[in-house]
């Protein structure tokens, strides 16, 4: 928590499913007064990595870790020293190796469906529990 307290800006990363759970936690941490950002564009993705500063850190979340552009990402992040935090199904994923934090889900999916449920209901269980701790971390600073 102390990590998210001390950054500058939070910037939330993902794709697909990921980055609709990206956008969650903008939401929800900005109505904790935290500055946030995430952006549902590939290359507004890699803009957005490009200015932030080694004050910042960038939550990326990804099931496998592994898809093309979060590798091209994490590249990005770490070529500019930029702290991650990897919210990932797959602890040896290249996500995960590059990663200062890892908070692991579930590796479990259901393959019978179209839709990734047990993945997201997952990883937004995580990012629930990260903002509610944030929220008792900020009352007991008052």
């Amino acid at each position: 928590m102390k990590r998210i307290h001390h950054s500058q800006k939070i910037s939330f990363f993902g794709v697909t499913f990921s980055h609709l759970l990206a956008r969650n936690a903008q939401f929800k941490f900005i109505r904790l007064g935290k500055y946030a950002s995430s952006y549902s564009n590939h290359e507004n993705q890699l803009s957005e990595a490009e200015i932030l500063t080694t004050e910042d850190l960038a939550i990326v979340i990804s099931f496998s870790g592994e898809t093309r552009f979060i590798t091209r990402l994490v590249k990005q992040l770490k070529k500019r020293n930029i702290p991650i935090v990897a919210i990932t199904g797959n602890e040896n994923s290249f996500l995960a190796q590059h990663a200062n934090q890892i908070i692991p889900v579930s590796s479990k999916a259901l393959k019978n469906y179209k839709s990734p449920i047990l993945e997201e209901i997952n990883m937004l269980s995580v990012i629930n529990s990260i903002y509610l701790v944030y929220s008792i971390f900020l009352n007991n600073l008052e």
